[in-house]
């Protein structure tokens, strides 16, 4: 069963090369330094201050440096064989249990050709739309319950097998999960219409079956998505069946002068087998984030955003967050 953490942007190709990549402002942060003509160094460093008002067990406002993350691209020349490395270092109340570096990503893939290519190792899940790093959000926080990846799946052990032709990736990916047995997911993304993405996979756990899909719009400065998931939990406490559904609708305008703002909507249900709400109830969530990219390298984010609960607190959270790649 894949572990929550954070994770990269979920494009069908990442598992060869790429440690970040694809949304708003990764494709532009995240040159990498070349370390040699086989050797890519990538990384970012991400602090923020948030401020939480009329949620009660939110404590005080925590100002806090998130994480630094470094990353290992390995790519011969000419050779078919490639490998990726990603180590994270965060303070212990993000990693909990785990110590405070740890390996997210850590593959070793082999092409047979331009188009098709297997991985082995620690990888992320194909899913959702928000990234797990800060690196691919459009804002400071995410779309969901808790501020987490909830309910995206994160990082396992396994191995995939990805097809890529133009308009057209398509991947499976087979892993370890609880008591030995087997996670699958099965995942597609197509691009042939202009300026449109579309994705769409189901992943069977053991235990639970997700579906997630996401359609994107994107020319010029605008980005249009939206995104809709559904778990659906077996033998879950006392209800037969529990399900998580889940979706958000977004906007983001770029200028050229690295200027941004960006507008989400997002709602997320929890309820048991007979359609009555389990303890955390349904959960709004409307948010507005300015930005600006000062270089290449460095961009700012503000993030103001209200949400709204049918069980606990109402509340808005205000952030800032400054985001440093190379």
């Amino acid at each position: 069963m894949r572990v929550l953490t954070k994770s990269n942007y979920n494009n069908m190709n990442k598992k060869l090369l790429t440690i970040i990549a694809g949304t708003a402002f990764a494709g532009s942060l995240y040159g990498g330094i070349a370390v040699s003509d086989d050797l890519t160094l990538t990384g970012y460093m991400d602090a923020s201050y948030i401020d939480y008002e009329g949620k009660a067990d939110a404590g005080t406002a925590t100002t806090d440096f998130q994480e630094f993350e470094l990353g290992f691209q390995f790519a011969p020349v000419d050779s078919p064989v490639s490998a990726v490395m990603e180590l994270s270092f965060a303070p212990d109340r993000l990693l909990k249990d785990r110590d405070k570096v740890s390996t997210e990503t850590a593959t070793i893939s082999y092409a047979f050709s331009d188009s098709l290519s297997v991985t082995t190792g620690n990888m992320l899940t194909y899913m959702g739309w928000e990234t797990y790093d800060a690196t691919g959000l459009y804002q400071i926080t995410y779309a969901y319950r808790d501020n987490s990846p909830n309910p995206y799946a994160g990082y396992a052990f396994g191995a995939s097998i990805d097809y890529a032709v133009e308009g057209v990736n398509l991947g499976m990916w087979l892993g370890d999960a609880d008591h030995g047995e087997v996670s699958v997911e099965v995942a597609g993304k197509f691009t042939s219409i202009p300026y449109t993405t579309i994705f769409a996979m189901v992943a069977n756990d053991p235990g639970y079956t997700t579906v997630n899909s996401w359609v994107s719009y994107s020319k010029g400065g605008l980005t249009l998505a939206a995104e809709y998931i559904k778990k659906e939990i077996e033998d879950a406490g006392d209800a037969e069946v529990a399900e998580k559904e889940a979706y958000l609708l977004m906007a983001n305008y770029a200028l050229d002068s690295g200027a941004a703002v960006t507008i989400r909507y997002s709602e997320q249900e929890d309820e048991n087998g007979d359609g009555t709400n389990v303890a955390e109830g349904d959960f709004e969530k409307f948010t507005v984030s300015p930005s600006y990219a000062f270089t290449d390298n460095l961009i700012g984010l503000f993030e103001v955003s209200q949400v709204n609960q049918s069980k606990g607190d109402d509340y808005a959270l205000y952030g800032v967050e400054v985001l440093f790649t190379f």
